[in-house]
């Protein structure tokens, strides 16, 4: 859980959980936003799930006991597990999504595949929206991150720096701005693996100064609304100032869906690859401290379900 959940509690109007049906209206047992992570079997009709081992998904935020109903995705032992209960058949595809997890492996979720190989995909990940190579060119862009000290964030950096097919170029530049830039990484030195772009973190405040690029590109990742206008009038004062600066309405502005693009993903390289590629990109990431100054840790199982206190660490 973290940052991402508060976004949506925020955007949501909680009295609302009030008109749940009981008993899912007590705010003290249910949540009103689901979270990852592991769950244990209590109970099975599966041979495949002994009473004991664990999956991993999203569940609701809750210590209560969940009913599914699982098929394997493309073999019985990819450990890829799809839930086709009829009541959960309009969720997006990676809420029933639940993968069978060793226990030595980690609990924190992991990063996506890298992208070689694999034709653009629309960034809302509908199969009938078109996406250029064009359109997803950053050859010669400035990338600039916004919210850049947000979990996705870092993993941008990391995935523009180390995890990137550089067959189509590279961007000129990240621009990382955040409210604190002193905790981001410092992918520029480890492992002589330097990066073939210059990496700036920045504060919001801060004044810009990149060279001129041919596109910049804005990602951004969860920011106070003020930091986009924020950031527009920065940039009109800038060396990388545009002819115009367009208002936000008239910024071409595209949404990102992650389950959308989870699938196309997985229609391109196939379910079980996509896991191993997750799963090795996520242990490179963690490895190489794509995290930078973040203070998460690898709990034990038996440690996370003892004390109060490590709940409140993982928040």
């Amino acid at each position: 859980m973290g940052s991402e959940h508060i976004h949506v509690v925020s955007k949501q109007d909680n009295t609302r959980h009030a008109d749940a049906p009981p008993p899912f209206n007590d705010a003290a047992e249910w949540g009103i936003v689901p979270a990852l992570g592991l769950a244990r079997v209590t109970d099975t009709t599966l041979p495949s799930f002994p009473v004991g081992s664990r999956l991993w998904g999203i569940w609701p935020t809750s210590s209560h006991r969940v009913d599914l109903r699982l098929e394997s995705v493309e073999s019985p032992t990819s450990g890829l597990w799809a839930e086709t209960s009829p009541h959960r058949s309009r969720l997006m595809a990676m809420y029933n999504r639940y993968q069978s997890i060793n226990l030595a492996m980690t609990l924190l979720p992991p990063s996506g595949p890298s992208s070689a190989d694999t034709s653009s995909i629309h960034p809302l990940g509908l199969p009938h929206l078109p996406w250029t190579n064009k359109d997803a060119d950053l050859n010669g862009a400035v990338v600039v991150s916004l919210s850049a000290a947000s979990k996705t964030g870092r993993s941008l950096a990391w995935k523009l720096t180390r995890n990137r097919d550089r067959a189509g170029g590279d961007p000129m530049a990240l621009l990382q701005l955040t409210s604190s830039p002193q905790t981001l990484a410092s992918l520029a030195e480890s492992d002589d693996q330097t990066p073939s772009l210059t990496i700036t973190p920045a504060a919001y405040t801060d004044p810009i100064d990149e060279a001129a690029p041919t596109r910049v590109v804005v990602l951004e990742f969860g920011s106070p609304a003020s930091v986009l206008d924020g950031f527009m009038d920065a940039l009109s004062a800038s060396a990388i100032a545009p002819a115009t600066v367009l208002q936000s309405k008239r910024l071409g502005k595209v949404q990102i869906n992650t389950s959308g693009v989870r699938d196309r993903g997985k229609e391109a390289a196939g379910a079980a690859e996509y896991s191993r590629a997750s799963d090795a990109a996520w242990e490179r990431y963690y490895r190489e401290n794509g995290l930078g100054d973040i203070n998460l840790r690898r709990l034990p199982v038996s440690a996370a379900r003892r004390k109060k206190e490590n709940m409140e660490l993982i928040w």
